[in-house]
């Protein structure tokens, strides 16, 4: 934001993630990139005011191509129902992997892909007692989440490193 009344925080970075369905080519693919989604058919968000749509559409310019989209939704459900019956493949948020179920596969993209920020804003004379105790329940939360990140990625690492 540039503003300079308005203070702004990132919480969260959050890459992009492909939804295939279980069965796809691109389900047995090792890596996937952008380019590799080419000639799929698309599930998207509402092109509406939406960053993630924006982001999305940038990430294919920028590989190469248009997106060939089939089937709009506003809510990541709707979007994940859709890859599971077979309709296309959509680019989401790491987020959903949380609402994954059976009959789909989240694959992160190898390469160049976009990355979703969570961030917080407020105006920067704001001495509210409210605000400093949310501002610092933001933080707290997001050195908890990066600390659990870090855990896990390390448990990967040596689970991969076991012959």
């Amino acid at each position: 934001i540039a503003d300079p009344l308005i203070a702004m925080e990132v919480l969260l970075r959050d890459p992009y993630v492909v939804a295939v369905p279980k069965r796809s080519r691109l389900a047995r693919m090792r890596h996937v990139r952008v380019v590799d989604l080419a000639h799929e058919p698309f599930v998207t968000f509402d092109p509406g005011p939406s960053v993630v749509y924006n982001q999305i559409m940038t990430a294919c310019y920028e590989a190469g191509f248009d997106p060939r989209i089939v089937q709009e939704g506003r809510r990541p459900e709707t979007l994940i129902g859709l890859v599971r019956a077979g309709v296309g493949i959509a680019l989401l948020p790491g987020a959903v992997l949380l609402r994954a179920g059976a009959g789909i596969e989240f694959k992160a993209l190898a390469g160049p892909a976009p990355i979703a920020e969570i961030a917080i804003a407020w105006r920067r004379d704001d001495d509210s007692p409210l605000l400093a105790r949310f501002l610092n329940a933001a933080r707290r939360a997001r050195a908890f989440r990066a600390e659990a990140q870090s855990s896990r990625d390390t448990q990967n690492t040596h689970r991969d490193r076991k012959p």
